[in-house]
């Protein structure tokens, strides 16, 4: 086997797709599309994998896997996540950059912008750093 066909094989158990591997992306529902983006960008090894809004369209129980499966592989890959979800932003990035109307407004580790804004929680510090107009 060469690396192309490790990196394909490893993408696919990643992404559950084994029972859809022959089917046509077209017929797929939501969820196995992202799944099979999510796969091809693996697919291609990069050293910085860059994903927006990658659980869009996906159940409960394939974020929780997803969620699991990209944080192994951010052991050995450096990953920019975008998303609009807090929780998902908390529960996989190490540092966390808020932006709003195109200006960064923060950056650091979760407890950093809590500490920051003088808030509770991660969504009380985005919303602080996001509302009105802070320059």
């Amino acid at each position: 086997r060469n690396i192309r066909e490790e990196l394909f094989e490893s993408a696919v158990k990643m992404c559950e797709l084994k029972d859809v591997l022959f089917a046509k992306c077209g017929t797929l529902s939501k969820g196995y599309r992202q799944r099979v983006s999510l796969a091809k960008a693996i697919c291609q090894n990069p050293k910085v994998l860059i994903l927006d809004e990658v659980f869009s369209g996906l159940d409960p129980i394939q974020i929780i896997h997803i969620r699991t499966e990209l944080k192994k592989l951010s052991q050995a890959k450096t990953i920019i996540f975008s998303t609009h979800t807090i929780e998902d932003a908390a529960s996989l990035c190490d540092k966390i950059l808020v932006m709003a109307n195109g200006e960064v407004r923060a950056y650091g580790t979760s407890q950093e912008l809590i500490s920051l804004t003088k808030t509770k929680s991660l969504e009380e510090a985005f919303v602080n750093l996001t509302s009105g107009n802070k320059k």
